[in-house]
């Protein structure tokens, strides 16, 4: 089991998570300090720690976990013996026999690090919106922080006028401003409206809808109603389909409703939240 850059305590039935890193062959843990993961099991042997570099040692983008995604620079060099994260996941691709076919996208083998990399993040992860974010944004934000007000976190004046500080997602276009708040169906989806995704389908197994009703949609929507996903929203890496659907006011992921009963669970079609008690 490989834990990296989030520690077991984030996890839920802590008593069955001790159990199961007691029984497996290998642990490694990869942070810059000893985490609950690496102390947890009862074990004497086969847990290793990788010292990763911090955040001042590295560059790239960061995600916080309100969606806002930020580009650091590398500060200081990593010291001792720590290593980048890049560093340690190319190593273990290398290692595994895979290297030659990690180091690449689909445009080719990579040329520039890390932004290569985001980029390809920009063009896969589409179900969320993390496609807007490019490196150039990012680092025009940070260059200019200054436009950026303290409160509404929108920027006035300057190359950046308009978007929301760390173009949270979903930002779908690199012209979308960023969606500071979820689920917002008060401002338009071009500034960053929505309404719930469409997640589970037109109908519940019972036969009823699971698209919003009228009058639900973001302002300015073409469908002052619920609508199920847009044809091929995920798996267009054109952007054409987000480009469209933001023309005509609507989110590609669709205009449905949150559930409350989970049928596709096994035993409980109600979820339960759970909390470690430390």
């Amino acid at each position: 089991a490989f834990y990296w850059g989030h520690s077991c305590n984030s996890q839920s039935q802590m008593d069955r998570v001790k159990t199961a890193l007691d029984k497996v062959e290998l642990l490694v843990d990869i942070d810059p300090f000893v985490t609950t993961t690496s102390i947890l099991p009862d074990r004497k042997d086969g847990v290793y720690i990788l010292p990763a570099a911090t955040v001042y040692e590295q560059a790239g983008s960061v995600t916080n976990s309100n969606r806002d995604i930020q580009w650091r620079n590398q500060v200081v060099k990593p010291v001792w013996e720590s290593r980048k994260d890049l560093d340690i996941l190319l190593d273990l691709a290398d290692r595994l026999g895979f290297g030659k076919e990690f180091k690449k996208s689909r445009n080719g083998a990579w040329k520039e690090l890390p932004e290569d990399i985001t980029r390809e993040w920009n063009l896969g992860m589409r179900t969320i919106g993390m496609t807007g974010q490019t490196v150039e944004r990012m680092k025009r934000q940070q260059e200019w922080g200054h436009a950026f007000d303290l409160k509404t976190k929108i920027a006035e004046g300057g190359p950046c006028d308009g978007e929301q500080w760390g173009l949270p997602w979903p930002c779908w276009t690199d012209k979308h401003p960023g969606s500071h708040v979820l689920y917002r169906t008060s401002i338009p989806v071009a500034k960053g409206g929505m309404g719930f995704r469409a997640r589970w389908g037109p109908k519940a197994p019972d036969g009823r809808t699971l698209l919003a009703g009228k009058g639900s949609a973001p302002v300015d929507s073409s469908l002052n109603q619920g609508y199920a996903e847009l044809k091929n929203w995920k798996t267009d890496l054109t952007g054409k389909v987000f480009e469209d659907a933001i023309a005509k006011g609507l989110a590609p992921y669709g205009n449905g409703r949150a559930r409350f009963h989970v049928w596709t669970m096994k035993d409980d079609p109600v979820p339960k939240h759970r909390e470690p008690i430390h």
